[in-house]
């Protein structure tokens, strides 16, 4: 096959097709781009290809350049669009074919995200990966902690209580403790009815407010009518 001839002739084709609507550009002798442009969608860019020497039994060099309003994700979309038409026109002119394929898949295409979507998608991951991040550092303290309180020695066994000596101790603090406490409370703090039953309970020590006893006039109660 003579390659330069098959090129020659499908650039002049395209040239044809595409220049008098401003959409062909001619860059070099191997080299042109073609304008794709969706006015509804104000989207538009170009297509650059460049012919190898053995096109089109292998693939033309191809890139999307001058983009308007064309988010990352359409970009990549494009790109796989345009593989599959290589792949299924190998060994034959296919650049028309490339170009209108991905013009009928712009303005079909009803399902892409905007770049504000994009700009969200982001965010949400960028959050996430935050989350993360605090998650891990606060585990890593949480371990840091635990093999700190794993790794504190314990002081000489000679210092240590064993069971038997706390036992001891507790038996001799109670003794000497609780007599007192119980003297102390029974001597100081005597109930009514201890008092009573000593016959130390005396009225004229009664209830005193404010230094001034209080009184309990049984004259106020003589006209009150208990038979009711």
């Amino acid at each position: 096959m003579d390659y330069k001839s098959e090129q020659a002739t499908e650039k002049e084709s395209l040239s044809l097709l595409y220049e008098y609507t401003n959409e062909f550009i001619n860059i070099n002798d191997n080299s042109f781009k073609i304008l794709i442009d969706n006015k509804n969608k104000k989207q538009s860019f170009y297509i650059q290809f460049e012919y190898t020497e053995a096109y089109p039994n292998e693939p033309p060099i191809y890139k999307i350049v001058d983009g308007k309003n064309i988010s990352e994700t359409l970009k990549e979309n494009i790109e796989h669009q345009i593989k599959e038409t290589i792949e299924n026109n190998l060994g034959y002119s296919m650049i028309y074919n490339i170009v209108e394929n991905i013009r009928t898949y712009i303005f079909e295409e009803v399902e892409e995200k905007s770049m504000y979507d994009e700009m969200l998608e982001r965010q949400l991951k960028s959050n996430e990966l935050d989350i993360n991040k605090e998650l891990d550092e606060t585990t890593n303290e949480i371990n840091a902690n635990e093999n700190v309180l794993e790794v504190k020695e314990l002081c000489e066994e000679k210092y240590r209580v064993t069971e038997e000596e706390f036992n001891a101790w507790r038996k001799e603090f109670y003794k000497d403790y609780l007599p007192e406490n119980k003297n102390i409370n029974n001597v100081d703090n005597p109930t009514g009815k201890e008092l009573f039953e000593k016959g130390k309970f005396d009225l004229a020590e009664a209830d005193f407010e404010d230094g001034e006893a209080k009184w309990c006039n049984e004259e106020l109660f003589c006209d009150i009518d208990l038979n009711i």
